[in-house]
Formats: C-alpha cells, sequence, structure tokens
C-alpha cells in the first residue's frame, strides 16, 4: 500500500514516454538487476527486485504524455 506523501518529499528519477522505456530506465539505474513490477490500487507501479521490494520507489503512470519513476521519501 502507498503511503501518503507531500510532494515536496518527492524526487522525480526519471521519466519516459513508454511504459517499457521507463522499465528499462528502472533496470539501468539499479544497474541490470532482475526487476519485477506490481500495480499498487491506485495505478502506481510498485518495483521489486531479487531482495524484495524496493522501498518508496515507484513508477507513476502517464501523465501529461509521461511516466515517471519517482523516489517519494527523498
Amino acid at each position: 500500500m502507498i503511503k501518503v506523501f507531500k510532494k515536496e518529499n518527492t524526487k522525480v528519477l526519471a521519466t519516459s514516454g513508454t511504459l517499457e522505456g521507463i522499465k528499462k530506465l528502472v533496470k539501468d539505474y539499479y544497474m541490470g538487476s532482475t526487476m519485477s513490477y506490481e500495480e499498487e490500487p491506485n495505478g502506481w507501479l510498485s518495483i521489486s527486485n531479487k531482495k524484495g521490494k524496493i522501498k518508496d520507489v515507484f513508477i507513476k503512470p502517464k501523465e501529461k504524455g509521461k511516466f515517471k519513476f519517482i523516489d517519494i521519501n527523498y
């Protein structure tokens, strides 16, 4: 479940016009780790790797033509 957060505490780590593009950027950010994604009730995608769910980072759905890879606890 995604917690409530303040916009000023978020950091956009990457953006892309396609879901596949943002997934590639996430994979590059974590240096080629095997990544998996799970849709949350609000439509965001949580991100997991071999060690489990990665805390506080999500893919935010397309907004203004772009997907965003964000850290909500920056």
